[in-house]
């Protein structure tokens, strides 16, 4: 494939990316490079081995204006966007993608139809190239006590872990929609653990759940032993409020460049909502997911809102 030949840092050299298909996008080329990513040619084009020069590679707006009906063509109850108001980066490469590993990690899977096989393995391109690793720490899920449709997915590594900061024992509401480590003392003292609790004098008006015990995982510790820099890194975080430690914490610790390309779901706290059901998104609000996506993109990630 002829690639042009561009400036980059005052050096004369080629460019990845490919032309601009005007009828793909609900954004212009403008904005997606407005938006751009710094990333190194050498993460973008393994061919081109240590090359040091960086490129910005365009990617959607944080802020998006779209239309709901373009973005989310199968309503607002998927959580990923479609394929107009999203830009995979592999789908604006012009060089061949041959790393030496593809991996996916999927932190908060769920269960096995959500995102790891309705989007990822239906829609990421290549995506029969990667191997699937999974953290869920719910054990209504994670095959523990429930979540029967991991039991037939063999070729999925299934870490039972929540993706957190260190590796320590957090309290967890359980079962259902939004689960999620409580850091709430007075349920905790008012709980004994494993049994189902009346969620309404807490906040939550619908929900019952279990309060559990689950192990904690370091996922900077995560991504530095099991990456290296050579491999294509695909990440998923959709972990309920956590997502607010977690990020910087990958940022400081040095392994987000580990990451090629990230799909996060970031959560704030509604005008009034309690924030005693998510007390990790109490007082974030809509521009507080803004600015974390922004310190993602900021350190070299081609990073993505998931919602």
């Amino acid at each position: 494939m002829a690639f042009s030949i561009v400036l980059i840092l005052g050096i004369v050299t080629a460019n990845p990316i490919l032309p601009w298909n005007e009828s793909r996008y609900a954004f212009s080329n403008s904005l997606a490079l407005g938006n751009c990513v710094q990333q190194q040619m050498s993460a973008i084009c393994p061919d081109n081995g240590q090359n040091a020069e960086t490129v910005c590679v365009p990617i959607e707006p944080v802020e998006d204006n779209t239309p709901p009906q373009s973005c989310f063509p199968h309503g607002r109850h998927s959580s990923w966007k479609g394929d107009r108001c999203v830009i995979y980066k592999p789908e604006i490469l012009g060089c061949r993608q041959n790393f030496p590993r593809f991996i996916y990690i999927d932190m908060g899977a769920e269960h096995y139809p959500s995102s790891m096989g309705n989007w990822f393995r239906h829609r990421y391109p290549n995506h029969d190239a990667f191997q699937l690793i999974a953290l869920e720490a719910d054990p209504f899920k994670n095959g523990l006590k429930g979540g029967k449709s991991w039991r037939s997915h063999s070729e999925v590594e299934m870490l039972k872990f929540a993706a957190w900061t260190s590796n320590t024992t957090v309290e967890f509401l359980s079962e259902g929609f939004g689960a999620h480590m409580t850091g709430d003392q007075n349920l905790t003292g008012e709980i004994q653990r494993g049994n189902r609790v009346d969620l309404r004098k807490f906040g939550d008006p619908k929900q019952t759940k279990h309060v559990v015990q689950v192990q904690t995982l370091d996922v900077a510790d995560l991504l530095y032993h099991r990456v290296t820099p050579r491999d294509y890194v695909v990440v998923k975080m959709d972990i309920e409020g956590a997502e607010y430690e977690v990020v910087p914490h990958l940022i400081s610790a040095g392994v987000a460049p580990l990451i090629d390309e990230m799909f996060l779901e970031v959560h704030a706290q509604l005008p009034g909502s309690s924030s005693r059901r998510k007390p990790l998104v109490s007082g974030k609000s809509k521009q507080s997911s803004f600015n974390l996506l922004q310190s993602l993109r900021a350190a070299g990630v081609y990073a993505h809102l998931w919602l």
